[in-house]
Parts: C-alpha cells; structure tokens; sequence
C-alpha cells in the first residue's frame, strides 16, 4: 500500500465511521446516499483540520504525523472555499 492508499483507507474508515455511528439499520437507499455524501464532507473537513500526513505503511500499520489547526477557524475557511490545503486526493 502506498502512502496515498493509506491516506484514502483512512478516509474512508471515517466515512464508514461517521455511517455507522447515525444508521439505524433500516435507512432508504436515498438516506444511505445522503449520509455518504454528509460523511464524505465531514471525513475530508476532518482530516484537512488535522493536517494529516502519511509517513509510512508498514503491513497494516499506518504512521501519520498530525499538524492540528483550529478547528472553528478551519471549518469557515473550508465551507468558503479559501482551504489551501483541500487535499484533492480524496
């Protein structure tokens, strides 16, 4: 797995995450695609905020550095549009 693998694994561990933790288990194909999308947003906000870099992948061992902004601050500029570091990968 590349670094880039492992940075879009963990994306979606949070979407899948964020699924999770709000389907009650009987959600429409509708609520599944709306919540996709709202887990989709939440993860990429989530990890820009982070700063969240790949150092290495070892087996299943991922090795991330993290670089945490404010969170309100980085929220703003991410719903703007003004996040330089939107990270396009994902």
């Amino acid at each position: 797995m590349t670094n880039e693998d492992a940075k879009l694994a963990i994306f979606k561990h949070l979407v899948s995450f964020f699924m999770d933790t709000e389907d009650p288990g009987d959600w429409t194909v509708e609520q599944v695609e709306q919540w996709q999308t709202t887990g989709e947003n939440y993860s990429e906000c989530l990890m820009g905020s982070m700063g969240m870099e790949v150092l290495s992948v070892e087996g299943d061992v991922i090795t991330v550095t993290l670089k945490l902004q404010d969170t309100l601050q980085y929220i703003n500029e991410w719903l703007s549009g003004d996040v330089v570091s939107v990270d396009k990968s994902l």
